[in-house]
């Protein structure tokens, strides 16, 4: 609310409290006067602060439709890249099911094969500065989507989308020395970029009521 709309509704219960008050050391008609009163001034303070919050909300999710606009491409990216890698290695059904098992288990790098986190490790080294290319633009583009939110408009935004730029820092900080430790560590974080990049772009369709789920093999 702005300053106006938090002094009307300020005042307005601080009247109220005052009527109250006074209320409170009458008797008979003036007593039930009073309190009719301050129970009117308190709906007047609720009710302007109810509309204002509700007129904030609307021209917030009207600023994140084309922020929606904004940050598709770069989530698109991401994902459709980390699909077309691996079904080429993988075949699309094998990999849906890496996927999912990955999920179901807590993304638990541990719940693949020493296979699957082979080649997902491989995928991943043989590219490593394009794969990081496109979190740099996915990251730049959450930072910007987090500033404009604030951090009252929508928790499960913000928490997805610094879910998603913390698995970015730590993916930029393995060091590739094809450790079983390493691998992990590139696996989770690979598939964690993406899942939470997921999370943030299927959040926003819902709260802006545009585009279609994310989980598809493009978006």
């Amino acid at each position: 609310m702005k300053g106006k709309e938090l002094i009307a509704t300020g005042g307005a219960l601080f009247a109220a409290i005052i009527v109250a008050t006074i209320a409170y050391f009458t008797s008979g008609y003036w007593t039930s006067l009073f309190l009719n009163l301050a129970s009117t001034l308190i709906g007047i303070g609720v009710g302007i602060a109810l509309i204002n919050v509700y007129f904030d909300v609307k021209s917030r999710r009207r600023a994140i439709q084309p922020l929606l606009q904004l940050i598709t491409p770069s989530i698109a990216k991401v994902h459709n890249s980390l699909l077309r890698r691996g079904f080429d290695n993988f075949g699309m059904p094998q990999f849906k099911e890496i996927m999912d098992r990955y999920h179901v288990n807590n993304r638990d790098p541990r719940a693949l094969s020493p296979d699957e986190r082979n080649k997902l490790y491989d995928i991943v080294k043989s590219d490593k500065n394009g794969v990081l290319a496109l979190y740099d633009m996915l990251e730049s583009d959450l930072r910007e989507l987090t500033i404009v939110l604030g951090w009252s408009f929508d928790p499960q935004i913000l928490a997805s989308a610094f879910a998603c730029r913390y698995a970015i820092t730590k993916m930029r900080s393995v060091v590739f020395d094809d450790s079983d430790q390493c691998k992990l560590d590139v696996c989770e974080q690979f598939l964690d970029v993406d899942g939470a990049a997921s999370l943030v772009f299927a959040r926003l369709v819902k709260v802006t009521g545009q585009g279609s789920e994310v989980y598809t093999d493009k978006i």
